[in-house]
């Protein structure tokens, strides 16, 4: 956001109910590609995610980092990789 001088923005409130994982990221975990150029992509950040739900916050964070670098193999990370998880109690 800021560096696209004709980018729109509009606010929207959403609601989030106990046991809510929020969980916002960047696309370099999205767009991750591993040795034969496939993405990471958000069906696997979302199994990532599901399979940790029960586990702190930053334990998630730590398994979607794990899990893009363990998908990448030996191929460079092209991008920032940046993610944050908020779960409501």
């Amino acid at each position: 956001m800021g560096i696209l001088p004709d980018a729109q923005f509009s606010d929207i409130v959403i609601a989030l109910d106990r046991g809510d994982i929020l969980t916002l990221f960047t696309d370099g975990v999205t767009e991750q590609e591993n040795e034969s150029g496939d993405e990471f992509s958000i069906a696997r950040l979302k199994e990532v995610i599901l399979s940790r739900e029960t586990e702190p916050a930053a334990s998630v964070v730590a398994h979607i980092s794990e899990a893009v670098y363990s998908f990448a193999g030996t191929r460079e990370q092209a991008d920032d990789l940046t993610v944050v998880v908020v779960k409501v109690q």
